[in-house]
């Protein structure tokens, strides 16, 4: 008799007939109708958790790790559906994969029942897609929910620091949203570290609606909350997890009830908060990403200038080659003043008309278009040799009709990409583009990693001396 394992799933939106006990009890009549023998430690249950991802079921990825040792504690894995075992086609396939072929163990739905054989293959990824379109299918409908009550300024979820409800609707607390104002002015205006205010706060005896000391923990969540500033953030969550969902997923509504601060002052938060990480992570890594990194060269030496951190709170350039020994002049400068620098010079350019940007084509190099020249020369070369071919018999007429064909198809889609490089357009350096790209470099709105890929567009190298108070930008545009 084989032995079977027994896994369970139940996500919240489940209805009442795949309860676990359900789900268990039918698992289990099952097994004993088949001569399985089931093993009670080998009972697997994920209650409450969505099967979109099965790194984040506990109970699923214990049945795996399980499964992996030898000897092999079972030969199948009993589910109620396959799409208890995943919604997702990826984890099916590699999970059923893994137990198959390197575990011997199969999977088996005890509600759809399938054979051995290669129509069953394909029943199977039927019932899977379904049940990912399925899954697909309820999170837009979840989300579809989260925008009607945002449209209709009702909160779900926490109640935020600071606010209070009042028919679902975010009302302002005016004894916690004055502690919330002081947060965010002690973290930008007074440029306080999140464990500071901590202790600041705690110091004074200020507690949380919950009458608890407040954390590091709790404060960043606070300060990255953009409830504050007026807007709404759905689908921040996976669920009931902790853990939070890639921003790309968040549903951020805006100017959905009354703020608390500006949304300037938030996004200075948010902007301190970045370059506070930059400043915990290698200097490899806080050299890629300021805004300005990978274009500033010495005026005295013409080596490049990197980043470091003063006093674990200031970045600041200088010369790569000073700190080796080459060059002999002192250039350092930190990045606020910098940045100013940069904003004034490009604005300067702009109004003075004094902007000289080289041209760099894009993707086009004058050798291809030599190059399709002869490739054109000796696609139509090919029809006199296929002529020849046919008047000396070697070729049928058949023969020679096909090969005709053949060598025009080829013959167009050189000439095609031939007319792609003569009527390129030849484009000029973009004024209205320049000055747009100049406020968005202001904006406080942007990351310093969004502004390095903005100013890098147009920007090629940006040549400095801080002892001289030089600044010279060199641009450039695509054509």
């Amino acid at each position: 008799m084989e032995r079977a394992a027994l896994y369970i799933r139940v996500s919240t939106d489940d209805q009442t007939e795949y309860s676990p006990d359900a789900q268990k009890k039918q698992l289990i009549e099952y097994a004993k109708k088949n001569d399985y023998i089931i093993d009670y430690n080998y009972i697997f249950s994920d209650e409450g958790i969505s099967g979109r991802k099965a790194e984040i079921r506990p109970a699923f990825m214990h049945m795996i790790s399980i499964a992996k040792t030898k000897p092999k504690p079972f030969d199948v894995i009993l589910v109620h559906r396959f799409d208890r075992f995943a919604r997702n086609r990826e984890d099916s396939v590699v999970y059923k994969s893994l137990l198959r072929k390197d575990c011997d163990i199969k999977v088996i739905s005890i509600t759809e029942q399938l054979e051995d054989d290669k129509f069953s293959i394909i029943l199977e990824a039927m019932l899977e897609a379904m049940a990912e379109y399925y899954s697909l299918n309820l999170a837009d409908e979840v989300k579809k929910g989260m925008f009607e009550k945002a449209n209709r300024g009702e909160h779900s979820g926490t109640l935020p620091l600071g606010y209070k409800l009042t028919n679902k609707i975010l009302q302002i607390d005016d004894y916690y949203s004055a502690i919330v104002k002081e947060i965010f002015e002690l973290f930008v205006k007074k440029d306080y570290s999140v464990l500071e205010i901590s202790r600041y706060l705690n110091n004074k005896n200020i507690r949380t609606k919950n009458n608890t000391m407040f954390t590091t923990r709790g404060l960043k969540y606070v300060i990255q909350n953009p409830c504050y500033y007026g807007a709404h953030r759905y689908n921040y969550r996976q669920g009931s997890q902790s853990i939070a969902n890639d921003n790309k997923d968040w549903i951020i509504i805006e100017n959905s009830h009354e703020p608390i601060i500006s949304k300037e002052l938030w996004h200075k938060a948010q902007e301190k908060i970045y370059l506070s990480k930059l400043m915990s992570s290698s200097p490899k890594k806080q050299a890629r990403k300021y805004w300005l990194s990978g274009l500033l060269r010495c005026k005295h030496c013409h080596g490049s200038m990197t980043s470091t951190i003063i006093k674990n709170k200031y970045v600041s350039y200088y010369c790569c080659n000073r700190k080796n020994g080459i060059c002999k002049t002192p250039n350092n400068i930190s990045l606020n003043k910098l940045g100013k620098m940069v904003i004034e010079t490009m604005e300067n350019d702009l109004n003075n008309n004094t902007i000289n940007a080289k041209r760099i084509d894009d993707k086009y190099n004058p050798e291809d278009q030599n190059v399709l020249n002869l490739k054109l020369k000796t696609v139509q070369r090919k029809y006199v040799l296929a002529n020849d071919a046919y008047l000396a018999e070697i070729d049928t007429l058949e023969e020679y009709k096909k090969k005709k064909s053949l060598i025009r198809t080829e013959e167009e889609q050189t000439l095609e990409e031939l007319n792609k490089i003569n009527n390129k357009i030849k484009s000029s350096f973009n004024r209205i583009k320049f000055k747009n790209n100049i406020e968005l470099l202001k904006s406080s709105e942007l990351t310093q990693l969004e502004k390095n890929k903005i100013i890098k567009t147009f920007v090629d190298k940006i040549v400095i001396s801080s002892r001289d108070k030089y600044i010279k930008i060199y641009y450039y545009f695509i054509g």
